[in-house]
């Protein structure tokens, strides 16, 4: 009897363990159940919003292919000889739409009289149409040749560049408009037909500009081209025309708008002779690319003048540089009159100098220009066909007319031409001291580029009729400038289906 007693509180210990132990693993087991089931709707959760993203970002993906493809066979339309072509969009869960209104394309040459002027002409002002697929994720757009994208962020990129390129100082422009207006969700597709095709906006030798004086044609001269574009994608076309273009480009945010800003080159091509102090404006002149530079004067007074008190120049000053091309009556009756040429130049504002000097380097001659049966008497100076040579040396005070020759240096090198790279010319030197009068023009106008004003100066404001005489110059721009505008337009229209 004694012994049953602990053998029973053992039992009933044990018992009671077990029973705790049972319970403590039914929790637990009913614990990890509902973790693994928390875990697994987690996972489910996450990994169905990550299909989602995926299937979002792939049809996203898939737009941008469909849009590159259609910007293809549009330029086939509207650049090339294909009437019509069409695009099959596939299966899609966002919507195309065709909006003919969306963003414009403006192109305006300001300041385009000169530089002394705010005369603007716009050349074109016209909306672009677009393209868009619309979904959650954003919208990807065919808009003025190019495919652009902008995410729900509001970020926008590029992914196939529009038909604007710029080179060499060529800015070509084949302006492509969308027409038409319709939807379509799901399966459709895209047919795209020209409407028209490389319409002429610049050069247009129908078209002038307000003045009614000058028509559309190269080379642009004066002010600055610039080309603004509207659109959703704003910020990608300015991020274009970065990469693209040696101009200044802005973003307005508040319209939307970017702009490219290029500068045109200065007179280039046939000019009236400005009056006394006035200036040819030269600007964007390459290095060693002077083609043309000719000159007709008439004299203030044909019937009584003549020529006889010819005292004519036209000089630069730029910063320290100095340089004056001076013309000068010489012997010889009214119609074979000897004229003088001087070339001056400097390059530390004076101090010292480049002197060159032919007593005869052009001739007066006669013609009848107005049909009178009378001659005029006129001074035909081509700077680059003269065949004449200047000798180098000390000018003297009424060899120039603007500047006062101080000390003329010793020698000077030309490093510059290939002919001559190397040559040292000084009043010193029998043998090398002449150089002909269109290597020196060309050589010192290079020395002054690319940008200068070649101002008239004419003794007493009464040896030349400015008015009645004109020149003719012609050179190539560097790249950071606008020489020529091609543009065009052309329209496509597109219907969905």
């Amino acid at each position: 009897m004694q012994e049953s007693g602990p053998a029973r509180g053992g039992r009933f210990a044990r018992e009671t363990t077990g029973m705790e132990r049972g319970q403590s693993e039914l929790i637990g087991f009913v614990l990890l159940f509902g973790l693994v089931i928390a875990g697994t709707a987690a996972v489910v959760a996450l990994g169905g919003a990550a299909i989602e993203d995926t299937q979002g970002q792939s049809e996203f993906n898939r737009a941008e292919q469909v849009m590159t493809l259609f910007d293809s066979r549009v330029a086939t339309v509207a650049l090339g000889d294909s009437d019509v072509k069409t695009v099959s969009l596939g299966r899609s869960k966002g919507r195309y739409t065709v909006d003919e209104s969306s963003g414009y394309l403006r192109i305006v040459h300001e300041n385009h009289t000169g530089p002394e002027t705010s005369e603007d002409q716009e050349l074109y002002n016209e909306s672009l149409g677009a393209v868009v697929y619309h979904t959650d994720g954003g919208t990807v757009a065919y808009q003025g040749g190019g495919v652009w994208s902008k995410h729900s962020n509001g970020e926008a990129t590029m992914v196939s560049p529009p038909e604007f390129h710029y080179r060499d100082g060529t800015l070509t422009l084949p302006v492509i408009r969308t027409t038409g207006s319709s939807a379509s969700a799901g399966s459709s597709r895209m047919r795209v037909s020209a409407k028209s095709r490389g319409i002429p906006v610049y050069p247009n030798p129908s078209t002038e500009y307000d003045e009614g004086e000058t028509q559309y044609l190269n080379p642009v001269e004066n002010g600055r081209v610039v080309v603004e574009v509207k659109s959703d994608y704003y910020r990608a076309w300015a991020a274009f025309f970065r990469s693209r273009t040696e101009g200044t480009v802005t973003e307005d945010h508040e319209r939307e708008v970017a702009t490219v800003t290029l500068v045109t080159l200065g007179t280039n091509g046939n000019f009236r002779m400005p009056a006394e102090r006035g200036s040819i404006n030269i600007r964007g002149m390459a290095e060693h690319e002077l083609d043309d530079f000719s000159i007709r004067l008439r004299p203030d007074d044909s019937d009584s003048a003549n020529f006889n008190n010819l005292q004519w120049s036209i000089a630069v000053e730029e910063r320290r540089q100095q340089f004056e091309v001076h013309l000068r009556k010489g012997d010889g009756n009214k119609c074979e009159t000897d004229v003088s040429v001087s070339v001056y130049y400097s390059d530390d504002g004076g101090n010292t100098y480049h002197g060159w000097y032919d007593e005869d380097a052009f001739t007066t001659h006669c013609k009848d220009l107005d049909g009178d049966d009378e001659n005029e008497v006129l001074l035909d100076a081509d700077f680059l066909a003269s065949d004449s040579s200047l000798e180098y040396g000390k000018l003297e005070k009424s060899q120039v007319m603007h500047f006062d020759p101080g000390t003329l240096q010793e020698s000077v090198t030309f490093d510059e031409h290939d002919e001559d790279s190397g040559k040292t010319y000084s009043d010193n030197d029998d043998d090398v001291d002449t150089l002909p009068l269109s290597t020196l023009i060309t050589h010192y106008f290079s020395l002054l580029s690319p940008s200068f004003e070649l101002t008239v100066y004419d003794k007493n404001s009464n040896t030349i009729s400015e008015s009645a005489s004109n020149g003719r110059i012609v050179y190539e721009g560097d790249e950071n400038y606008v020489t020529y505008l091609q543009v065009s337009e052309s329209k496509i229209t597109v219907e969905l289906d």
